[in-house]
């Protein structure tokens, strides 16, 4: 069921970063820009002719090659779109504008924080339109290789509970191991949450590349996992953890606002993204 909670929310001036695509390699300037009562998030990719645009909504997913990307058509407007909505869900913002000069976001530091870092130097603001947020009421169960991703309904007042997300990671006796990570949005830690950085497992590295992968990955924006631990102090406890959790937020946040509790359990981009086509088929039904 759809709800009433609050007011909708944007930013109140433009801001920019340039950085380099995780996978792509490629260079690519992002401008954040407010948007209009309504409208969503929109990814503008200023240079390609027609300067093409996509709502950021499941029906737009097109990839799910350890990143989630968004398309129409099949041509790609934007890869690795998860770190900059987590960003944006963690924050409540609903209405964006964001042009693009390049194939795939920046991956900064391998977090969300370069744009949870953008979005609160840009103020975020309200605007005078009732934000409607969608109240799952049955539980959602799906599984795949060993994985499992739950969404199950909140009970409360739709104005004092909010979307309960958890990660369970288990890589067994090999590190990193086992893991557990949890975030409430609207919760006080989440400029420590948004800046788990992703990983990789060393035996791993080349056969990304191979796969025409993380051309731009490098030893600044991920955590490597070796057979003795990772390759750089943690910034956080359980980091691997976390890091799944906000690609987690951000997948699911292509169905926009949704009141549950999300539980992954090994789950990746592929039950991330399953469940938010999902969850957008429930409220386009509402």
């Amino acid at each position: 069921m759809l709800y009433q909670s609050g007011k909708e929310q944007t930013i109140k001036k433009p801001g920019s970063l340039v950085g380099t695509g995780l996978h792509s390699g490629e260079r690519c300037q992002v401008t954040v820009k407010p948007g209009r009562a309504g409208q969503g998030i929109i990814f503008k990719r200023i240079d390609l002719p027609g300067k093409p645009e996509i709502r950021a909504r499941a029906e737009a997913i097109s990839s799910d090659r350890r990143a989630t990307s968004l398309g129409r058509n099949d041509q790609l407007i934007v890869g690795t779109v998860e770190h900059l909505l987590a960003a944006a869900a963690g924050l409540r913002l609903d209405n964006l504008v964001i042009e693009i000069d390049g194939p795939e976001l920046p991956a900064g530091d391998g977090s969300g924080w370069i744009y949870y870092k953008l979005f609160m130097e840009s103020r975020i603001v309200e605007i005078e339109r009732p934000r409607h947020v969608y109240w799952l009421k049955e539980p959602v169960i799906l599984n795949a290789r060993g994985s499992k991703l739950i969404a199950l309904p909140l009970a409360g007042d739709i104005f004092e509970i909010n979307p309960i997300f958890e990660y369970y990671l288990d890589y067994g006796e090999n590190p990193p191991g086992k893991a557990a990570a949890a975030f409430e949005i609207g919760g006080d830690d989440f400029d420590q949450i948004i800046s788990a950085r992703t990983f990789a497992l060393a035996d791993e590295v080349e056969s990304l590349k191979a796969a025409g992968l993380a051309k731009g990955g490098t030893i600044d924006n991920a955590v490597i996992y070796g057979k003795n631990g990772p390759d750089k102090d943690l910034r956080i406890a359980e980091e691997p953890a976390y890091h799944k959790l906000i690609d987690l937020i951000g997948d699911l946040y292509l169905a926009g606002p949704v009141i549950a509790r999300f539980i992954g359990i090994r789950s990746g981009h592929n039950l991330n993204q399953e469940m938010a086509r999902i969850l957008r088929r429930f409220i386009d039904g509402v």
